[in-house]
């Protein structure tokens, strides 16, 4: 910030004025009321079971039988030991089963009269010359891979130490043995074919390490979330992801000897969870829609427990910020480069926008709400006074790249999100960028002239009435008002139940709506009025706890501008977008960029 700006009266007189607001906010009974209440918002439920030694709890002694029959477990104890023994093979033995597979392969092949595609041919011949290398060493698989790169980088990834393959002793190989698998699994080869055996092989794999590693299938779910929409059924694939992650941390918790306990905050989005399972088996709604965002909402308590790692929240962090540049930058190139469909724009009243860009989502307004939910952290992790240099440019490329794509869905409900984010950052920032928070409307009116006419067309479209989708919204906002009057108590979750209500209070020519285009409208309409309460818990939780803790992140302000446009959009009419708000909501709870609690002088 250059001297003479500090030094201008404007800037003085903004500075002083921005201190006053601060010292009476700091002071005041309502900010002392919300943060005795944020403080006890992440105390123990009563619901406590990390004291195994208090014998006299049931809660206690059912969680020590189920430690002790997980210790005692057959299927533990010969994974164990088949583990130990795989480490403990030859690295020969190893390379010969694959020789010899691929070869009885062939043989069945040919004797049998199955036939066998080129593909999988092409397989066979890969695994046959990746075994031949093998020939070639005389350590056991542990020590191979103790010295591999691949393994280093694993055990990194892991956080384990670099022993910890050495834990198997060498094993010695019945020759009968070998043979008898290799024929097995030429077997199977030559029946289901050798792509789908090795498919299958890998995802028993990649399950079998996230249910060890439950944070890793989290960073991977949240890299990867967005390129999900790709898939024929990308919801359905988010909540294998997401049931795999639940089970996984909820099975390390129970089964071993960790401190286990349901806090305050848990409480409203458990009983969010309930009430959309309730939604969805009662009334009109759809069990299914029900179902899915329980699933999806449940997974907030096992994230924050996760999230609390450091090490964990930096890497789901930088995956996320990955992903939202490329889906970002996806987007930029669609605009420039590619003919865009004008839909979802009044092309009379807005004729030269070129379209409304949409990546790989289906929809502008989905695409503006994943932006808006990612964008938050390249802000916060730029401003970040630990962020080293990479980090600080590796931030701001993917954020601006995300800004210039979320300018692009010309969502004005997304912008209105994304002017509030950047306004609390202002405000909880610092002494400094407090000033530029209480000028910021005299900067945005400066700004104004000198924006394309096309983005200043659009946002000057904001709050007049006759633009015709600010009138459809306010139509069909007097249509839910009198679904709500006769339904109070909600006509359950899903599309179909909002459908099949809504034609009958519609006004004329707005029969066909799909939701409300208000999350909370939203809410209330398929939960009643205790499912709107409920979810203003969820997100009021986070914000009072920030108050307490005097913290800042990213996942509050995701949280304040995800509120802001939910005020004129349905959130998650793409069903996995609960995920991410969800995501950001435990996100809300834990770390802190920025803390102005204490330090700040005042």
């Amino acid at each position: 910030m250059s001297k003479a700006k500090r030094e201008s009266f404007i800037w003085s007189v903004a500075q002083r004025a921005s201190i006053g607001l601060w010292r009476a906010w700091r002071r005041s009974r309502i900010l002392r009321f919300l943060m005795r209440i944020g403080r006890h918002v992440c105390d123990p439920a009563r619901l406590s079971f990390s004291a195994i030694e208090e014998k006299n709890k049931p809660a206690t002694l059912w969680r020590a039988a189920a430690m002790r029959s997980r210790e005692n477990s057959f299927f533990e104890r010969t994974a164990q030991l088949l583990i130990e023994r795989f480490l403990g093979l030859p690295t020969v033995a190893l390379g010969l089963f694959g020789l010899l597979s691929c070869l009885f392969c062939a043989v069945f092949s040919v004797f049998l009269g199955i036939p066998v595609s080129l593909l999988d041919w092409s397989v066979l011949c890969a695994v046959s010359l990746s075994s031949l290398p093998l020939f070639t060493s005389r350590h056991t698989v542990a020590v191979a891979l103790s010295r591999s790169l691949t393994a280093h980088c694993f055990c990194r990834l892991c956080e384990r130490g670099e022993d910890w393959f050495m834990s198997a002793g060498e094993r010695s190989v019945s020759p009968v043995a070998l043979f008898l698998l290799s024929a097995s699994m030429g077997g199977l080869l030559t029946w289901f074919g050798a792509v789908k055996v090795f498919v299958t092989l890998l995802f028993l794999l990649i399950v079998c390490f996230f249910l060890s590693f439950p944070e890793w299938c989290l960073v991977l779910t949240v890299s990867l979330f967005p390129f999900l929409q790709l898939l024929p059924h990308p919801t359905m694939a988010l909540l294998i992801l997401a049931t795999i992650l639940t089970l996984a941390w909820w099975g390390k918790m129970i089964f071993a000897r960790r401190d286990l306990s349901i806090e305050i905050a848990d409480l409203p989005i458990l009983f969010f969870c309930v009430m959309l399972l309730l939604g969805g088996l009662i009334s009109r709604g759809s069990v299914w829609e029900g179902i899915c965002c329980a699933l999806l909402v449940a997974t907030a308590v096992p994230v924050r427990r996760m999230l609390s790692q450091d090490y964990c929240r930096q890497r789901v962090i930088c995956g996320m910020q990955i992903g939202a540049a490329l889906i970002a930058a996806i987007g930029v190139l669609q605009y420039f480069f590619t003919e865009l469909p004008v839909m979802w724009v009044d092309s009379n009243r807005f004729s030269d926008l070129g379209g409304r860009v949409t990546s790989i989502f289906g929809n502008p307004n989905i695409l503006a709400i994943y932006l808006l939910l990612s964008l938050p952290y390249a802000l916060t992790g730029m401003a970040e006074r630990r962020t080293g240099s990479f980090k600080r440019i590796f931030f701001a490329f993917s954020g601006a790249l995300q800004f210039v794509c979320l300018i692009l869905t010309w969502s004005r409900g997304a912008w209105l999100g994304v002017m509030f984010e950047v306004f609390l950052f202002l405000v909880f920032q610092s002494r400094q960028t407090r000033a530029a928070a209480l000028l910021s409307p005299i900067g945005l009116g400066a700004v104004l002239p000198f924006l394309p006419s096309n983005i200043l067309e659009r946002f000057s479209s904001i709050g007049e009435l006759s633009e015709s989708s600010i009138r459809y919204r306010l139509y069909t906002w007097q249509g839910v008002f009198g679904m709500l009057a006769d339904c109070p108590h909600g006509v359950g979750v899903g599309e179909s139940a909002f459908v099949s209500v809504y034609p009958r209070y519609a006004l004329s020519g707005i029969e066909r709506v799909m939701h409300a285009h208000n999350v909370f409208l939203t809410v209330w309409v398929e939960l009643g009025i205790v499912g709107l309460l409920t979810f203003s818990l969820v997100l009021l939780f986070p914000f009072l706890h920030a108050l307490a803790r005097g913290k800042i992140n990213g996942g509050i302000l995701a949280l304040g501008g995800a509120a802001v446009m939910g005020l004129f959009d349905h959130l998650w009419y793409e069903r996995g977008m609960l995920f991410l708000l969800f995501l950001n909501i435990a996100m809300s709870y834990v770390g802190g960029e920025r803390e102005w609690n204490r330090g700040e002088g005042i």
